[in-house]
């Protein structure tokens, strides 16, 4: 377990290989965003949490993205459910802040963060809970 201080006021604690970020880490940047999970060749890959100003996602990750199951949470809405390189994309469900799923519902299929076909999908929304609960358990 290795800590770095980078020229930026960004500072890393956890593994490495060949130099890069490999392994379990924690990553803190200085616009008081942070990631605490997994990283390969020095990119957030795998299990995560990545905190940033206006919310939280936990779950997978892959080549520095949302990709996978998870669970994205803002000021405004929370969505659980499957990602794509970075985009809601895959069965899942929005649900505001008022704990309403919108009307129409929110809740089916996704492509590139738009609904394209309303479903309920609970298994893709238990599937993503526990990823994000795993991922918030990956821990130094």
């Amino acid at each position: 377990m290795k800590g770095v201080q980078y020229n930026d006021g960004s500072n890393y604690q956890g593994s490495f290989k060949n130099g890069l970020k490999d392994g379990i880490g924690n990553f803190q940047l200085t616009q008081g965003t942070k990631y605490c999970g997994h990283f390969a060749n020095g990119l957030c890959d795998g299990l995560g949490t990545y905190e940033f100003v206006n919310g939280r996602y936990c779950g997978n990750f892959k080549n520095n993205k949302f990709d996978g199951y998870g669970v994205l949470e803002n000021e405004g809405l929370k969505y659980e459910g499957e990602f794509q390189n970075g985009q809601i994309h895959g069965s899942g469900k929005i649900t505001f802040k008022d704990m309403s799923s919108g009307l129409p519902r929110y809740e089916g299929f996704f492509e590139n963060g738009k609904i394209t076909r309303h479903e309920l999908c609970p298994k893709a929304v238990q599937e993503a809970n526990d990823t994000a609960a795993k991922a918030r358990n990956a821990k130094l």
